[in-house]
């Protein structure tokens, strides 16, 4: 197949025509167009997942399902992007069918930047600067080091970014301000999947705490069969799917998404957490993803994952690693972080224990990788803890 590189590796080897992209937009490319698509069901292209979430997998798109999502995608609710815009996708290409934003992009006319391989904090908030990028799509983490990066003065501020999208893990308040005032950018909150083809939800006014309202073509409901939730709050459910690109359904009804989530009248999805992260203490559901919410509301407190571990008693039982503020740590911040967490759920979700760590172990992309700290927890020696009423 024919490859275009990027960087100065020679791929002629491997590649039935190679050219090079610097190549390409110094002296044009004289291919010939390929020929116009009749059938629109043929496929377009196949994608893979990394396997996050599960085993990996491979899906095919259609001509018309690839349209149709850009479609989708370039509403002024959804991706709001236009002609003016100038685009940087960081999110890598096999995440979550990371092709959908340059597509979008090919639709409105945004113009489009590739970062390559170096995707080191510095390096980016360069390219944010040097390049006028105005919007950028990034994991949670992404963002906080680029804002680091900036605030240390290890790179200029980006002159002309106005949207932050991102998504793929809780949003905490920290990384919300850091973008308004560090970046002077809008952080925008997506949900999305694999199977969904990218983002099927935005929020842009409460990214903290919604994940938004469903992108056109993308219909969403709730199965609570078997689930239950004690203490009031929003009923909740397994969040299921569908719509002309959803190619997870495979020809069932609905796409069952593996979130627990509410849906209010408005239509606004909040996202309660993954239905293998939650955690049952003594007959009840713990929801993480919530907890890990509140605790990053905490001004200590920069991050937060929280994970399972087995208990006698209690059978499973919630243990927090926490990333925090320079100098903050200690048994003085882990009371506080209890009676801050008891204000909001009952006393029973509070984590029996706490660890500080330099920085969250992360997947291929960009999330955090609680199976790592699971494997920490397991191995850590239990300290005693009072019995949980």
């Amino acid at each position: 197949m024919p490859v275009v590189g990027i960087g100065d590796r020679d791929w002629s080897s491997v590649a039935d025509t190679y050219l090079s992209y610097e190549d390409l937009i110094e002296h044009g490319s004289h291919t010939v167009a390929p020929a116009a698509i009749e059938d629109e069901n043929l496929t377009a292209f196949l994608f893979h997942t990394s396997g996050t979430t599960g085993s990996p997998k491979m899906y095919s798109v259609s001509h018309r399902a690839m349209v149709l999502h850009a479609l989708s995608q370039s509403g002024a609710d959804a991706s709001g992007l236009t002609r003016d815009d100038t685009v940087l996708p960081l999110a890598p290409f096999f995440h979550v069918n990371g092709w959908g934003l340059p597509f979008t992009c090919a639709l409105t006319g945004s113009s489009v930047v590739l970062a390559g391989g170096d995707l080191t904090a510095r390096r980016i908030a360069r390219i944010l600067s040097d390049e006028a990028v105005t919007a950028a799509a990034a994991v949670p983490t992404v963002w906080h080091d680029i804002c680091a990066a900036v605030e240390a003065d290890h790179a200029p501020a980006p002159t002309a970014l106005h949207t932050a999208f991102t998504g793929g893990s809780v949003v905490s308040r920290t990384v919300a301000d850091s973008v308004a005032t560090v970046l002077r950018a809008r952080l925008v909150n997506a949900w999305g999947m694999t199977e969904t083809m990218a983002c099927s939800t935005y929020e842009r006014d409460r990214p903290c705490v919604s994940a938004g309202i469903p992108i056109p073509l993308v219909e969403m409901c709730l199965d609570d069969s078997g689930f239950d939730k004690a203490g009031g709050g929003p009923a909740m459910g397994r969040l299921q799917v569908r719509g002309p690109f959803v190619v997870g359904q495979d020809g069932a009804e609905w796409f069952d998404t593996g979130d627990i989530a509410s849906i209010d009248d408005d239509g606004n999805l909040a996202l309660h957490d993954r239905d293998k992260d939650l955690i049952k203490s003594g007959g009840e559901w713990i929801a993480t993803a919530e907890l890990e919410l509140h605790l990053c509301e905490h001004p200590a407190v920069t991050g937060a994952a929280v994970v399972a571990v087995p208990d006698a008693r209690w059978t499973e039982r919630p243990h927090a690693y926490l990333t925090v503020v320079p100098g903050r740590g200690g048994e003085e911040l882990y009371a506080a972080l209890r009676s801050h967490i008891q204000q909001r759920f009952p006393r029973w979700w509070t984590p029996d224990r706490f660890t500080v760590v330099d920085e969250f172990p992360t997947t291929s992309v960009g999330k955090v990788d609680k199976s790592r700290f699971r494997e920490m927890a397991r191995s850590e020696t239990p300290t005693p803890k009072e019995a949980i009423a």
